[in-house]
């Protein structure tokens, strides 16, 4: 008998469904702009780096169409506090992630 999937399990669902190269491309790229604080770089950039991974196993599009850089739930179910600006209509400025440390509760 089929269950209703709970927040958990959409996040499990999802994460299971991106390919491991795109995992592996964020971690690249988020240590590689790691200042002890934050890391921030643009989506080019980490589009560039799984495309490089992937090879021709997917077009940039398809990145786009499958869902594959909607990470965000994943890396905050380990612990990362995740945020995507892009620009509206009548804004010039490149897409970009930011990815800092959750702070711990103080108990």
């Amino acid at each position: 008998m089929t269950k209703p999937l709970s927040p958990d399990d959409v996040v499990a669902k999802k994460t299971s469904s991106i390919p491991s190269e795109v995992f592996d491309a964020f971690n690249e790229v988020i240590g590689a702009h790691w200042n002890g604080r934050e890391s921030n770089f643009t989506q080019d950039e980490v589009v560039a780096v799984i495309l490089q991974k992937l090879g021709d196993r997917i077009t940039r599009q398809a990145l786009f169409d499958r869902g594959y850089l909607d990470i965000e739930s994943s890396y905050r179910a380990e612990g990362w506090r995740v945020e995507y600006d892009k620009p509206a209509y009548c804004e010039t400025y490149a897409a970009n992630f930011t990815f800092r440390k959750t702070r711990k509760k103080m108990s």
